[in-house]
């Protein structure tokens, strides 16, 4: 029971720390200050200068960029499961094993692929004396 409680306790610890800064600039995005953490009440102006005025006609443009890509993405992304999906289950039983066998197989993350990198370069710079002359 207090195994249980610690970690869902920490779950929301780390949700928390994870969150809090996207929740703060959403928070300080709608005041009318342009210096983050000057709260000078409720107001839509920055983001009326942003869409209406054209202001900063860059950033519009990768909103849109963002937008249609993640739609792209996810359209594409859905099509390819669904027929991975449909492919899998129409296999004969033993074609379907391996499919299911390779698809138990863990995946290198980015985390562990830069991070090999990271601690060579980190061992190297510690032994740099022992290496180089």
């Amino acid at each position: 029971m207090v195994k249980k409680i610690l970690c869902q306790g920490y779950l929301w610890l780390l949700l928390l720390l994870l969150y809090s800064p996207i929740i703060i600039i959403v928070v300080y995005s709608f005041t009318e200050s342009k210096v983050l953490g000057n709260w000078t009440g409720f107001s839509l102006g920055l983001y009326k200068k942003l869409f209406v005025d054209g202001a900063h006609h860059s950033l519009v443009n990768a909103l849109w960029n963002t937008l249609s890509i993640a739609l792209i993405t996810g359209v594409v992304s859905t099509l390819l499961g669904t027929i991975t999906a449909i492919g899998i289950f129409n296999l004969r039983a033993r074609s379907r094993r391996l499919a299911e066998f390779v698809n138990q197989i863990p995946i290198l993350n980015g985390d562990i692929i830069m991070g090999i990198p990271c601690s060579c370069c980190s061992c190297l710079w510690v032994f740099r004396k022992a290496i180089l002359p």
